[in-house]
């Protein structure tokens, strides 16, 4: 028995591999969590490219929108530079980052084949 669920997180993880690798170019590389004023968060929003998010995130910041940022790890376990940083007068309230993960990967096949 504990073969066999062994053998089915190997299957399913080469699986999850094999979906983000061909996929790699259509991941998102980043998201923005909109917060409410209470501090939760009210949407959230994926970017596939790094200038769309970096332009998203710049003037929302400059209107003075709580949000935080995630970074997404590609499957070499690197997010995009977080040299930007460095050039916003204002700092969101929570960066951190993730693994993209298989619901994230299907979502994106799922909305590929509806066109």
């Amino acid at each position: 028995m504990e073969y066999q669920k062994q053998s089915v997180i190997e299957d399913i993880k080469g699986k999850k591999d094999l979906i983000a690798e061909k996929y790699q170019d259509k991941l998102p590389v980043a998201r923005i969590d909109f917060l409410s004023f209470s501090g939760k968060v009210c949407s959230c929003e994926e970017y596939a490219t790094e200038q769309a998010f970096l332009e998203t995130l710049n003037e929302e910041l400059h209107y003075g929108v709580p949000l935080n940022v995630i970074l997404y790890r590609d499957q070499n376990g690197k997010t995009i530079s977080r040299k930007f940083l460095e050039e916003l007068d204002t700092l969101p309230k929570e960066i951190r980052e993730e693994e993209v993960s298989l619901p994230q990967i299907s979502k994106k096949i799922c909305k590929e084949t509806e066109r």
